[in-house]
């Protein structure tokens, strides 16, 4: 019991170091100060009340926008805290995930890769909604490994697939096929 609780924690130690690396990573980067074109759009328009629900672009990613905006009437516009909501919400998958493996080396593992991917350390840190996405897509990822234990979880499964819709209409094509999982599942189960 003393060995799993130690390596459990070893484990979440190591995370913890790596996230704080990731972080300082880009807190260190050169292009900290420089929104990209997607950022520019998003705070300009997307962060306002008056144009939060404005979906002529697929650009929008609702739910990250009201955070912005929330986030702009309180401090101004800072394009650092803007973009520390999308390591947040990698944050808190990666919480999700640790909570939930039974082997929690995996973790870093993942870690250890992300920090090597330049792409993937870009995009965590713009004022996007990917990582938003991301979060409820763990999320439903667990609750559909847990499906065939506990069939309630479909109504938990479809709240959070309706969420990843309504933040961003490209969501869609991830959660089409969670619907069609969803379905199967529920005749066989003769559930539908």
């Amino acid at each position: 019991m003393l060995k799993k609780i130690t390596e459990n924690a070893t484990s979440l130690i190591v995370t913890v170091l790596g996230l704080i690396f990731l972080y300082i990573k880009f807190l260190l980067s050169e292009n900290l100060l420089v929104p990209e074109t997607d950022e520019v759009v998003s705070i300009n328009i997307f962060t306002d009340y008056r144009t939060i629900f404005l979906r002529y672009i697929p650009n929008n990613h609702f739910f990250t926008s009201l955070l912005g905006m929330i986030t702009n009437y309180i401090f101004g516009v800072n394009i650092v805290i803007l973009r520390s909501l999308s390591f947040v919400f990698l944050l808190l998958s990666i919480i999700h995930i640790h909570k939930n493996l039974q082997n929690k080396n995996i973790i870093i593992l993942i870690l250890l890769a992300y920090s090597f991917d330049d792409l993937s350390m870009d995009y965590s840190f713009l004022f996007r909604g990917y990582f938003f996405s991301s979060f409820l897509l763990v999320i439903i990822f667990f609750n559909l490994m847990d499906l065939d234990r506990e069939i309630k979880k479909i109504r938990i499964i479809l709240i959070l697939s309706s969420l990843l819709i309504f933040h961003s209409l490209s969501n869609i094509y991830i959660v089409l096929p969670i619907i069609f999982v969803i379905g199967f599942k529920l005749l066989k189960n003769n559930k539908l």
